[in-house]
């Protein structure tokens, strides 16, 4: 949220949108404009049609736009048209390789101690690491995570 409390979609992988019709038309340009490339409309088939045609969308735009969000599941209640979004938002991410903006930088240390042999250890993309109870643990090695997680007992 900006410090107005209004909410920004400018580091967000994905936008769901389910307003009942209000500020359809500007949250969704807000999110194509930030990047986004998923943005979803909880919406009638007719009514989405409505609101994405009169943005006038170039195709990539329109191809980051799922109006109505959700993969056709025969959903009817509210919980399973949620596990439909969700779903989407799924094979988005692993089939279709969504990913955050490119311009979103992920901050986190550059070395860490590893809690097993008190070695300090450089974080990379390869470094062996553990998220656990919300804390993040990076290891020298997968032998010093493995036995964290029997220490830990999760695994």
């Amino acid at each position: 949220a900006d410090p107005n409390g209004e909410r920004s979609a400018a580091t967000a992988t994905a936008v769901l949108i389910a307003s009942h019709g209000r500020h359809e038309e500007e949250s969704i340009t807000a999110a194509l404009d930030a990047g986004v490339g998923f943005v979803g409309l909880v919406a009638s088939q007719k009514r989405g049609e409505s609101v994405v045609a009169s943005l006038d969308l170039d195709p990539e735009a329109l191809a980051c736009v799922h109006s109505p969000v959700g993969i056709w599941i025969g959903a009817r209640t509210a919980e399973e048209i949620a596990i439909s979004i969700l779903a989407d938002l799924v094979k988005a991410i692993r089939v279709d390789g969504l990913a955050a903006p490119k311009h979103v930088e992920v901050s986190r240390p550059s070395t860490a101690i590893d809690p097993i042999c008190g070695m300090t250890v450089t974080i990379d993309a390869g470094t062996a690491h553990l998220n656990h109870a919300g804390a993040d643990y990076w290891y020298c090695n997968p032998g010093c995570r493995a036995r964290h997680e029997e220490e830990l007992a999760i695994g």
